[in-house]
């Protein structure tokens, strides 16, 4: 089956390449940017059927993960290769650079760790964000980027909410621990709660976005605020509480009166330490499992140990596969849950390097969008900061959503520092057309 799709692309490759030299099609990208998204968020729901929903078989679900990932690995390389036909970048972000150098990290790392044994990700993770990259430099701008994400993710919030109507039981699980009475998390057609009320932020978040009608918005916002309610992802909350909290204190010093300026001086402190809190509270939750603080601690430990015995390259791209964890008796971990920990264990110190300086590069980019109030990528970069706390968003393991997630934050940021070199281009070569931004 994977031979023979293999060679279906080949064959759409070979096409696609003979279309574009005939016809001199400018915009290849709008060919990718949906079935990229489409296959990248199908990896998620296949990984529910065997996991939340328990509808298939885990290694069928396994294999329809796989499967969907090679999909989007196959219509990224085929944008790789448009827009190495067409390319037309004036220069390659620091952002996007930062991040393939956090790869980079994981991948030289290999054959000096204490396990040096490959693994896919490492190549098929950042091979979807360079391919979202593609399309941006063959006709796509960032407005159809945040549309196209904004209508798939419609589709995983609604159809989470029918599956809680139709079969209650699949799409939700007990929850002892609600701090707003609600006995039960809804996970709908993905794996985790926690996954879902992200995908509910992300949304959210994208209906700021300039192309959403009025109705459009209160209906989206309705539909979004849902779904993060009946998620109870705390951590995400408080991510987009930071951001709104951050966004509130930039705009005080561009209040017009001195009473709104007053307000929002003594509001939006109380709104940033309300998104710790609530960080903080996803942290110290009392639920079963990993979820519980002391349940992370003995992940921490593990993960630590395994750093300290090969410190400069770490244990490996295998740190919490099956063996691993069945090893330390942690089946449930999945992976260490905290970015840096889980760097750490992973490609050691060299590899935490290459983390630190992706994250000072994109906190960078984020100071430069919120004094742009580009609040869009302040508010997904707030919330995946807050994430890196007791998740790992940055993981190379699998492709779902949280790869379409930091792939949002990264190419709207690389958008952003493309159009400014295209400016400064124009500038010097024509100063009387300067560009729209994308």
């Amino acid at each position: 089956m994977v031979t023979a799709f293999l060679g279906l692309l080949i064959l759409l490759g070979a096409a696609a390449t003979t279309y574009v030299l005939l016809e001199k099609v400018q915009r290849t990208g709008r060919y990718f940017i949906w079935p990229i998204i489409v296959s990248v968020t199908l990896g998620t729901v296949f990984a529910a059927l065997g996991t939340s929903m328990g509808v298939v078989s885990a290694e069928a679900s396994s294999a329809l993960t796989r499967l969907s990932g090679l999909v989007a690995d196959g219509f990224c390389l085929l944008a790789l290769m448009m827009a190495l036909l067409r390319s037309r970048a004036p220069t390659h972000p620091a952002v996007l650079w930062g991040y393939l150098l956090f790869v980079l990290g994981a991948i030289v790392t290999v054959p000096w760790s204490t396990e040096p044994a490959w693994a896919t990700g490492l190549f098929s993770t950042p091979l979807v964000l360079l391919g979202l990259y593609a399309c941006v430099l063959t006709g796509v701008t960032r407005q159809d980027f945040f549309s196209v994400t904004r209508t798939v993710l419609s589709w995983v919030l609604v159809g989470s909410l029918a599956l809680l109507v139709v079969a209650p039981g699949l799409a939700s699980t007990p929850y002892v621990d609600s701090r707003i009475g609600l006995p039960i998390r809804l996970h709908g057609i993905t794996f985790h709660a926690n996954m879902l009320g992200l995908l509910a932020a992300m949304y959210l978040v994208l209906l700021l976005a300039p192309d959403v009608s009025k109705r459009g918005r209160v209906l989206g916002a309705a539909l979004g605020l849902a779904v993060l309610v009946l998620a109870q992802s705390k951590t995400v909350v408080g991510g987009l509480l930071i951001g709104v909290g951050l966004i509130g204190l930039a705009q005080m010093f561009r209040a017009p009166t001195l009473t709104q300026r007053a307000l929002l001086f003594l509001a939006m402190p109380l709104v940033i330490l309300g998104g710790g809190s609530a960080v903080r509270s996803g942290l110290s939750d009392a639920d079963a499992g990993v979820t519980t603080l002391t349940g992370r601690t003995q992940i921490w430990e593990i993960t630590l140990g395994s750093w300290r015995d090969n410190p400069t390259f770490g244990y490996g791209p295998h740190l919490w596969d099956n063996d691993y964890a069945r090893l330390n008796n942690a089946e449930w971990a999945g992976y260490a849950h905290n970015q840096l920990i889980h760097t750490l264990g992973q490609s050691g110190t060299v590899g935490a390097v290459g983390w630190a300086i992706f994250t000072l590069v994109m906190l960078r980019a984020l100071w430069g969008a919120l004094r742009r109030r580009e609040y869009i990528l302040v508010l997904l970069g707030t919330v995946l900061l807050t994430r890196e706390v007791s998740e790992v968003p940055l993981y190379l393991g699998r492709i779902d959503t949280t790869t379409l997630f930091v792939g949002l934050i990264v190419i709207g940021l690389a958008t952003r520092e493309m159009f400014h070199a295209v400016v400064q281009v124009r500038r010097r070569t024509h100063p009387s057309a300067l560009p729209e931004p994308a």
